[in-house]
């Protein structure tokens, strides 16, 4: 089933008379859109549902996937990098490339590990608390909306001070890039309005609260380094 154009109501006529043939299918394929309202999402979604029919929903839109599939499959280059639940696909990705590509990351290299500390390049380091094995040279996500900062910092297992390299304005929420250490960037995603008064060069103090790591069990497959057209454009955008 596919979608094209503009959509000037929640279910239009087309949907609806193709949703009446669903039950005699035995599986949908449907084809993403160029925009799909959030309205339609759930209708859809809920269709599927009560009809109990297996769909296929093929679409570039991550917010897309991740509100309407039960499993998620990312596919790069013609090649299947990880099949998982929505939320697993967000907050655990098997490597740190689909880290990067779901969402907004925060990647930290791991570069030592002691029996006291875990020390990431660019300078930091931090404590083994509420982590599972952390390997050399394997990497660490922490999502910007997971990090705290400001006096919230205090209160966190792991925490380091930095200066505010920019602010950026999203509405109900803002986007606050920090450098730490020797030049890491550290993107922290907080509520608009929060950080009065924050000007560029401020010195602040992010946190990582307790369960906020997530240890990547696996580095990114050979075949990913080679230079790609996808892969540059999505370097340039």
């Amino acid at each position: 089933m596919g979608f094209s154009g503009s959509v000037e109501s929640p279910v239009d006529t087309g949907l609806l008379k193709r949703v009446q043939a669903m039950n005699e299918m035995r599986a949908l394929l449907v084809t993403a859109p160029s925009q799909l309202r959030e309205q339609l999402r759930a209708e859809l979604k809920e269709i599927q549902q009560r009809t109990g029919v297996t769909t296929v929903f093929v679409t570039h839109d991550q917010e897309e996937a991740l509100s309407l599939a039960d499993r998620v499959g990312l596919m790069f280059a013609g090649r299947l990098l990880q099949v998982d639940t929505p939320r697993a696909l967000y907050e655990q990705p098997r490597t740190p490339f689909v880290a990067r590509f779901v969402g907004q990351a925060n990647l930290f290299e791991v570069v030592d590990v002691t029996e006291d500390s875990i020390r990431l390049r660019g300078g930091l380091e931090i404590g083994h608390a509420d982590l599972g094995p952390v390997r050399k040279g394997g990497w660490l996500l922490a999502r910007p909306e997971r990090l705290v900062i400001g006096p919230e910092a205090a209160g966190c297992p792991n925490k380091w001070t930095g200066r505010i390299r920019s602010s950026t304005f999203l509405g109900a929420d803002q986007l606050v890039e920090v450098v730490s250490g020797t030049d890491l960037v550290v993107r922290v995603r907080c509520r608009s309005g929060g950080l009065p008064g924050i000007q560029m060069d401020d010195e602040v103090s992010v946190g990582i609260p307790a369960g906020t790591l997530w240890p990547i069990p696996e580095n990114d497959p050979p075949w990913l380094a080679l230079p790609t057209q996808e892969a540059t454009d999505r370097e340039v955008r």
